[in-house]
This record gives structure tokens, C-alpha cells and sequence, in this order.
């Protein structure tokens, strides 16, 4: 069993006025400031939960930045749901690492923050030395969901989510239904909820409870019209124009078994993105960092030292 994460010697929140709202963000790191820092940019509904173990990794040589986008987590709520976009979320990260004086960028994401942080190379390349992306898609992951290589129930249920997806996120994005808050509360938060996802998209052998928890009793205290408006922006993000001009060096991690981002998403960014390492993890799924937190760890600790990000 992997051990939980303890304080680092440096650890602060911080409150950001950007452009798109008020927004969370951390910084840690063992010892004085360092030269390097890591930015972690969530997935779609998440505020952090598949972080713990890479961040007791990298703060020991470089700071280590989160943040929670508009409606997520700590932040407050958007200055308008039609602010949300993929492309403002990218910019919105280095604002706030400008605000924190933090340079030398590594952008990393998860899930749609794979988005976030390829936006976030568009937006100021400048400052982002490289890239480290783990079970996400270049953009319109919804046309992707549970689209697995091998043709099955999976691609019918691809099909209806596509088929009534505007109806969906018109519905979420109305305020005028706070029964549906209620419902979505009780039901996320549900054992079933829990059996659900640990036995049909993750890993429940090898998910720990207490990493996974964490992510459901977020995604129930959710906003809905956050969480349609930001789901909307996701699915109609497309960074494909993009790979082909990245000149960093990428680091791509996906799960073999991933039903949310299918591993084929990221062999094909890696065909695309000119200095890109792609590793798939066997059986991974989502979560796989979670599920193979000592092996990620290796995979990024090789990969920093081969792109000399840090010493070898």
C-alpha cells in the first residue's frame, strides 16, 4: 500500500484574481523556492484527487502548483458560463503563475486537463519548457468516450451520449432546477455510485479508497450549470492544428484500459507531436496513476532526467 502524503516544508494557498474569476491555488516544495515549477491542471469535475502521489515525487526539486478551475473545488464560480473554454482555462494557468512570479513551466495534465495544459503551451510557449500529459485526448473527447479499438456496448452508449449531448448541457446549464442539484448530490455520493465506477471504468482492485473517494464527493457538490457549461467546453476543444508546431519535449502516459480516453487517443498525439515519449501502462485505466503510482513516478523521473529537466 503506498503511504499518504506528508507536509512539505513549504505549503500556501493563495486566492487569484485572472480573467475568467477568482480562483484557488497552491504552492509546495521542500526547502527554498526552486527554479522549476510544475503546474497540475485537474480533470473535467476534479479538484486534485490524482495528484497525491506525484506531487511527494516532484516537490522535492521543483515548486509544485495547483489550482482549481471557476466552480471547481475552492474557486468561485465563473464570471459568466460563457467565459468557460478550454482555451481561457489555458491562459488562465499562467496568469496565476505570473501573479505567484513562478517561472520555467512544466504544464501536466490529467484527463481534460491534457487539454488545458496543450492550451496552455498555445497561449505562452515562451514560458513552458515541457509538457507532461497522463489518460487524456488532444480535444473533442466526447467523440471519443468509451470508443475502445474493439467494437462493443461501449460504442452504444458512445452514440446516445453524442446524440443527446446539447439537450444535456442546455439542461445542466439552467440554474431553475435545484432538485436536480439534490438528485445529482445524493446519487454521486451513493455506494452504488462508488461499486459503479470501481467495477466498470477504474480499477477497484488496485484504486484505493481513499484516493477515489475524494473524486466523487467533489463531482457531487458540483454546480450543474458549471459542470455542463465546463463539459461543453471540453467536448468542443479541438488542439489537433497544434501538435504538429509543439517544440517541447511531451511526455504522454496513458492506461491500456482506458474507457474514458481510449489509449488509441494517445498514440495518435504521439504520431503527431514532434518530440513526444508516449507509455502505456498494462491494464491502467483512468486513473492510472493512481492504480500505478510507483511505476508513473518512474516513467516522469526517467523522462525529466533523459529531457534534462533535472539532473541526472
Amino acid at each position: 500500500m503506498e503511504s499518504q502524503r506528508t507536509p512539505s516544508s513549504f505549503y500556501k494557498e493563495y486566492r487569484v484574481d485572472t480573467s475568467i474569476g477568482r480562483v484557488w491555488a497552491s504552492l509546495e516544495h521542500c526547502g527554498p523556492r526552486k527554479e522549476t515549477t510544475f503546474i497540475l491542471n485537474d480533470g473535467f469535475s476534479c479538484n486534485g484527487f490524482i495528484w497525491p502521489y506525484l506531487i511527494e515525487r516532484l516537490r522535492e526539486f521543483a515548486n509544485v502548483m495547483r489550482w482549481h478551475y471557476p466552480g471547481h473545488g475552492r474557486s468561485a464560480r465563473p464570471r459568466a458560463l460563457e467565459s468557460v473554454s478550454i482555451a481561457g482555462l489555458g491562459r488562465t494557468q499562467h496568469e496565476i503563475s505570473d501573479a505567484l512570479g513562478l517561472n520555467n513551466r512544466v504544464l501536466c495534465g490529467h484527463s481534460m486537463g491534457v487539454q488545458v495544459a496543450l492550451e496552455g503551451y498555445r497561449a505562452a510557449p515562451e514560458n513552458t519548457l515541457a509538457l507532461a500529459l497522463f489518460c487524456g485526448s488532444y480535444g473533442s473527447p466526447l467523440e471519443t468516450f468509451h470508443l475502445t479499438e474493439k467494437p462493443s456496448m461501449h460504442h452504444l452508449l458512445n452514440s446516445a451520449m453524442r446524440g443527446n449531448f446539447e439537450t444535456i448541457t442546455r439542461t445542466l446549464k439552467s440554474r431553475r432546477r435545484p432538485w436536480m442539484q439534490r438528485i445529482w448530490r445524493t446519487v454521486s455520493r451513493s455506494a452504488a455510485a462508488y461499486l459503479y465506477a470501481t467495477n466498470t471504468e477504474v480499477d477497484g482492485k488496485r484504486l484505493l479508497r481513499r484516493d477515489f473517494a475524494p473524486y466523487l464527493d467533489h463531482a457531487s457538490r458540483m454546480p450543474l450549470d458549471v459542470f455542463g457549461a465546463t463539459l461543453k467546453a471540453a467536448a468542443d476543444h479541438d488542439a489537433s492544428d497544434l501538435l504538429p508546431t509543439l517544440e517541447r519535449p511531451v511526455l504522454i502516459v496513458a492506461g491500456e484500459d482506458d474507457l474514458f480516453t481510449p489509449s488509441w487517443c494517445s498514440k495518435e498525439m504521439h504520431d503527431a507531436l514532434p518530440r513526444s515519449t508516449l507509455h502505456i501502462l498494462p491494464e491502467g485505466t483512468h486513473t492510472a496513476t493512481l492504480e500505478y503510482p510507483v511505476k508513473t513516478n518512474r516513467i516522469l523521473m526517467e523522462w525529466l532526467q533523459g529531457a534534462a529537466l533535472i539532473p541526472s
